[in-house]
C-alpha cells in the first residue's frame, strides 16, 4: 500500500511536468532558467518531509549527500527520482544536436541532499558548472528567505570540445576568477538570485550555467533533490576523468565541499 501511494504521488508530478512539455524547452532556450510553479503538490511535500524526518531520526543530523536512490531510505523522494516519465521530460529539453550524441542519454547523477544542524553544504559563492546537460532542482525544505540559488544562466555556450569544457570547469575554482564573479553578483544580487519555493521546480542547463548555493543559518534544515540528466559529450575519457577528479579535489581543499 505504501509503495502504491508513493507511485500515485510521483504520477501527479509527472503529469504536471507533462503539461509544461510544449513550452519548457523553448523557454529554456530563451532564458536559460525555467521555473515551473506548483508542479509538486502539498501532499508530496508533506510525505517527503516525513521521509526526511524519519531519515534523520535513524541516521543522525549532519550533511547527507545521497547518490544511490536505492539506498536513500526516503521512499517518496526516491520514487520521483527514478520515475521514467520524469526522465523522459528531461530528455525532451535538450536540443537534438546534443541529445543525439552517442552516450548522451541517461542520468549523470541523482542527488538527495539533506543538510541538518550545523552542517553547511558549501561556503557561499562556491561557483561551479555541473557536468550534465539539464539540471532539475526540486526544493523540499528551504529555510525562509535563505539558502537560495545564485545563478548566471547560460553563462557560456555549448563547447564542441569536452576537453575545453572540463578545463573551463576547472578554471572557475581559481580564487581570482571567483572574486570577479562575486563582485558581479554583489553589483546586482536580485538579478542573479533564484528564490527557491517548495512546490516549484527549477530547470537550467547545468553544464552551461554558473551557479552556487547561498548561505542559510546554522541549526536549520535544507533539503533538495537534484536530477542531473544527460552526458553532453558522451562517456568520459580517462583524461577527462583525471581533470574532473582534480577539480573535485580543488573544491574539497578550498571549501571542504565534495560534489
Amino acid at each position: 500500500m505504501a509503495e502504491m501511494r508513493e507511485q500515485r504521488r510521483s504520477s501527479v508530478i509527472a503529469a504536471n511536468l507533462a503539461r509544461h512539455d510544449g513550452h519548457t524547452r523553448a523557454d529554456l532556450e530563451r532564458t536559460g532558467l525555467v521555473r515551473l510553479a506548483g508542479v509538486v503538490p502539498p501532499e508530496w511535500l508533506a510525505a517527503a518531509r516525513a521521509d526526511v524526518d524519519g531519515f534523520l531520526a535513524r541516521h543522525g543530523s549532519g550533511e547527507h549527500s545521497l547518490v544511490d536512490a536505492d539506498r536513500w531510505d526516503c521512499p517518496t523522494i526516491a520514487e520521483l527520482a527514478v520515475d521514467e516519465r520524469v526522465e523522459s521530460f528531461l530528455h525532451t529539453l535538450t536540443p537534438p544536436p546534443v541529445s543525439a550524441a552517442p552516450g548522451f542519454a541517461g542520468y549523470r547523477q541523482r542527488v538527495l541532499r539533506i543538510l541538518d544542524g550545523s552542517a553547511v553544504d558549501s561556503p557561499p559563492f562556491d561557483w561551479h558548472y555541473d557536468a550534465n546537460a539539464v539540471t532539475m532542482l526540486v526544493p523540499v525544505v528551504v529555510p525562509d528567505g535563505t539558502g537560495d540559488l545564485a545563478l548566471f544562466p547560460d553563462h557560456r555556450p555549448h563547447r564542441r570540445s569536452a576537453t575545453v569544457d572540463a578545463a573551463e570547469r576547472l578554471l572557475v575554482h581559481n580564487s581570482l576568477y571567483g572574486r570577479r564573479l562575486r563582485r558581479r553578483f554583489d553589483a546586482d544580487p536580485s538579478a542573479f538570485t533564484v528564490h527557491l519555493t517548495p512546490g516549484d521546480v527549477y530547470v537550467f542547463r547545468g553544464y552551461r550555467s554558473l551557479h552556487a548555493t547561498l548561505p542559510w543559518p546554522t541549526d536549520t534544515l535544507r533539503v533538495t533533490l537534484l536530477l542531473q540528466y544527460g552526458h553532453p559529450y558522451g562517456a568520459e575519457s580517462s583524461a577527462l576523468q583525471a581533470v574532473r577528479n582534480r577539480r573535485n579535489a580543488m573544491r574539497k581543499r578550498r571549501t571542504g565541499y565534495q560534489h
